[in-house]
């Protein structure tokens, strides 16, 4: 009897892909990717996990993962086009949906995610509605936005600055990776701390300057480097193949402002 329990243990756990917390079942080995999404049906569904990888899974529609609790889910490189807001697990704080064939972001702004990596799909837009509040970091690069980029909050120019000011405390968006679009224009009005916008077509660009402390604006072969920003209150400025080799001076600071 002890041998059939030796052996059933050690044949689940070479099959486990996601890592649960709760006692029930633990592994980390690989297994055939076909296999992943069945693997974690197995589980009992009041099992709490803080990671599942059904990453290169051949999924073709969006699993059904809403009676499960996992904090992060990786489900890059399949074949998903549709995000089902309601099939995303409970407890859920970083979602990877790179490498698929997304070209729409539904409402996700009840959600509690932090981090948001849609990178490498076919998204032509995305509404900041869309946003969870909670969110922390989202990574856009590697999709197909083109021309003017406006990450603002629906109807905050008839606010007050106090008021505007208030408006985007709600969020917590502070960090962005935009690059490798065909972007002509950004327009940022949150206080982003870190942004990449490398390999675009930039030739101009608006931010909340004030909270920046990296940026990465290269490879814009358009870009001048007249900006309305403020250069010399960023930490980190990476300006390398834009229009010119010249340092990046703010337009305030020769009171052109347009």
């Amino acid at each position: 009897m002890k041998q059939q329990l030796l052996f059933l243990a050690l044949f689940l756990g070479a099959f486990m892909s996601c890592h649960t917390n709760n006692g029930q079942a633990s592994g980390s080995a690989s297994v055939a990717s076909s296999s992943k999404l069945a693997q974690l049906q197995a589980l009992s569904q009041d099992a709490i996990m803080d990671k599942c990888d059904l990453s290169n899974s051949e999924l073709s529609s969006f699993p059904d993962l809403s009676s499960y609790t996992i904090k992060s889910l990786d489900l890059s490189s399949n074949e998903l086009d549709t995000i089902i807001v309601s099939y995303l697990p409970k407890g859920l704080e970083s979602l990877n949906l790179s490498s698929n064939k997304i070209k729409n972001i539904p409402d996700m702004s009840s959600l509690g995610i932090r981090h948001l990596d849609l990178s490498h799909n076919a998204i032509a837009s995305m509404s900041v509605d869309c946003i969870p509040k909670e969110l922390y970091s989202l990574d856009l690069s590697y999709n197909l936005l083109k021309g003017k980029y406006s990450l603002l909050i629906d109807g905050e120019r008839k606010l007050s600055s106090k008021e505007r000011r208030i408006l985007y405390s709600m969020y917590k968006i502070r960090e962005i990776n935009i690059s490798h679009n065909d972007l002509t224009y950004m327009e940022i009005a949150f206080p982003i701390r870190k942004i990449l916008a490398s390999h675009n077509n930039l030739d101009n660009l608006d931010f909340n300057y004030a909270n920046i402390e990296y940026l990465d604006i290269s490879n814009n072969a358009r870009l001048l480097n007249d900006v309305l920003l403020a250069p010399k209150r960023i930490d980190t400025l990476i300006h390398n193949n834009i229009a010119n080799d010249k340092e990046m001076v703010s337009l305030h600071t020769r009171g052109i402002i347009y």
